[in-house]
């Protein structure tokens, strides 16, 4: 028997025993078909197909179709065997919903009755999302602001998108129709693409964590389909209007109305760099290259820009025209940049005290209301030379083990839980608005992966995890007036965040023929959250890097004629939805063109000779801004 739901752009059809299930998209005839819709990897140990090991029934129920499946058996080797891994198992129970509106198909795992202590990570739909590497199609994933992998192509890889920042993907094709993949639950979600692991085939698998603790819970991901020839921009402009149709998104024009510190930033020169307080340097330091630059001769374009004085730094954005500059100070903490938090005050003194940081600070501000000096924070990675370290606020594992982080210039840090980072952000932030004044912050490593914490005395879900960074931001604005986070703002943080800061431009495969850099990110959320990277860091580096950033309508770095220009002439842009990316040399992508909502359009040739678009000529390496205002 087959029970099916349809409507005049699709017709899905479920078998009753769940050993098929299929999505036809009527106008192109395009079939999306699995004969193993469920998963279960048990323990992040055995994978189980859950209809061969569980008895399904199959129901419609009003506008649904109801997947249920009882009496889970862990048999090992095949049905009917005895050997079972293990022998006692939970009674596992999953029920999984299918529901259809227009050309939108919602996927929603239940609750898992029965659950045990082992993690479960649950697959539904399982095997549906899968394309043929043989034919014309782009594969679009959330990797960098965005990136676009075509197809035909014969190369092998295998990755994890970046769908914990922007919880979206699809594959788009000329002849038959597409579909993106949104998923709607995305603290617990992880995602696995393998292009011709299995020769001429691609397949994109989502799957759900769920713990007897803290996340057992129904979690959806959202199936849109394409017609034959939609592109990344529909893509986008698709999960744009998700985005505003469930009330989560806040336009840069609303979060300047309820804090106008905001409107700062919008054109600012962004510099995150070691700065001093001092009026001069110090004896025998030297300005040297950022933090982040991986060589030097990648700082073609930002040059020397660490270790300068705060009035130094203002004082020549001043003589050169800029009115709007934001320092965030890294070095300026206790025990000096990525060391010795969760104690951040009083300031470190080789960078300034804090009367001269206050004063410089107020410095700034006499020069231009637009002109920033702050500070970068950090409220989740702690280090054991900070006299406050304290195990007891760290994040936990089920085995009770304190959660480490990476090896910074404090050495190994470990990964505060964000109820203690609440707590400091409640206590420091204040002191530090009294100090640096009402601008602006930039929260280092808030948009890093979601945890839970098993400490018994503030155990957390992923869900409360969020919760307590969405807090952080809260608390910053409260007392700052605006806020930066590391990476995009994850996509549940967008709502908050004011810019997000050092993503890569793309992702690179070298297995694969043609991957195309595309802003995604943008396309979605330009005129909701502004943007910046860092020269070389982000991947690209010199006049390239000055063409992306105009491209992208991300914020400059640098005090030069060009960081001039971006500030002056993009910031109504900045403020506005990039309505369309392109490249207008069919399979090429070293021209490429974006139009923003007021009017602005920027070209940008990334290749070694002119190239003409319109009449206009584009230098090699450069960018063009044109159009007219609205």
């Amino acid at each position: 028997m087959i029970f099916s739901l349809e409507n005049e752009s699709v017709r899905i059809e479920l078998c009753e025993k769940a050993s098929f299930l299929r999505v036809i998209h009527r106008s192109s005839g395009t079939v999306f078909e699995t004969r193993n819709p469920a998963t279960l990897l048990y323990g992040k140990f055995y994978l189980h197909d859950i209809p061969d090991h569980a008895e399904a029934r199959v129901c419609r129920e009003a506008d649904s179709l109801v997947l249920y499946f009882q009496h889970f058996s862990y048999w090992a080797r095949f049905k009917g065997n005895s050997y079972c891994k293990p022998e006692n198992g939970p009674d596992l129970r999953f029920t999984f919903r299918i529901g259809l509106n227009g050309d939108e198909i919602s996927f929603t795992t239940d609750s898992v009755g029965g659950i045990g202590d082992e993690l479960l990570d649950v697959s539904f739909p399982n095997g549906l999302f899968r394309w043929k590497t043989t034919e014309p199609g782009c594969l679009v994933i959330p990797d960098g602001y965005g990136a676009a992998i075509h197809f035909p192509d014969a190369g092998a890889v295998e990755f994890s998108p970046g769908t914990q920042f922007l919880p979206v993907y699809g594959v788009l094709c000329p002849d038959q129709a597409g579909f993106a993949v949104y998923v709607r639950d995305n603290w617990n979600h992880s995602c696995l693409i393998r292009i011709n692991s299995a020769p001429g085939e691609g397949t994109a698998n989502s799957s759900f964590e769920f713990e007897k603790q803290f996340a057992n819970e129904p979690c959806t991901l959202v199936m849109k389909l394409f017609v034959p020839g939609a592109d990344y921009v529909a893509l986008a402009k698709w999960y744009r209007s998700v985005v505003k149709r469930e009330g989560r998104f806040v336009s840069l024009a609303e979060k300047i109305a309820r804090n106008p510190e905001v409107e700062k930033l919008v054109g600012s020169v962004i510099w995150k760099h070691d700065v001093y307080a001092q009026k001069t340097l110090p004896p025998g330091v030297e300005k040297t290259y950022s933090l982040y630059v991986p060589r030097p001769e990648m700082a073609q374009v930002e040059g020397k820009i660490r270790n300068w004085s705060v009035y130094e730094v203002f004082r020549t954005a001043h003589e050169r025209g800029f009115d709007r500059v934001c320092i965030y100070n890294t070095g300026w903490n206790r025990y000096g940049f990525d060391s010795g938090y969760p104690t951040r005050l009083p300031p470190n003194p080789e960078r300034g005290t804090e009367r001269e940081q206050k004063e410089a600070a107020e410095y700034a501000r006499s020069l231009s209301d637009g002109f920033i000096y702050s500070v970068h924070d950090n409220y989740i990675d702690v280090y054991p030379n900070s006299p406050e370290f304290s195990r007891e606020d760290l994040f936990h594992t089920e085995e009770g083990v304190p959660v480490k982080g990476g090896i910074w210039r404090g050495g190994r840090c470990y990964l505060q839980c964000t109820a203690a980072g609440v707590k400091y952000a409640e206590r420091d932030l204040p002191r530090i608005a009294e100090i640096f004044g009402r601008g602006s912050i930039y929260l280092d490593v808030l948009a890093t992966r979601l945890r839970s914490c098993h400490h018994p005395d503030h155990p957390l879900s992923r869900r409360g995890d969020l919760n307590n960074r969405r807090e952080i931001i809260r608390i910053a604005k409260k007392y700052l007036g605006s806020a930066a986070s590391e990476y995009w703002p994850s996509d549940s943080m967008a709502d908050l965040a004011d810019l997000g800061a050092f993503t890569s431009i793309g992702c690179r495969f070298p297995s694969m023929r043609r991957v195309d850099f595309i802003p995604l990110w943008q396309l979605i959320y330009h005129d909701s959250v502004l943007g910046y990277t860092g020269e070389g860091m982000c991947g690209v580096w010199g006049g390239d890097y000055v063409a992306y950033s105009a491209l992208y309508g991300l914020l400059p770095t640098q005090l030069d004629s060009n960081g001039l220009l971006l500030s002056r002439r993009l910031r109504n842009a900045y403020r506005s939805e990039m309505l369309s990316h392109r490249f207008p040399e069919p399979g090429n992508s070293l021209l490429a063109e974006t139009v923003f909502s007021n009017g602005t359009a920027v070209a940008a040739n990334f290749g070694e000779t002119e190239k003409q678009i319109g009449g206009r000529t584009v230098n090699p390496h450069g960018f063009l801004i044109y159009g007219v205002e609205k």
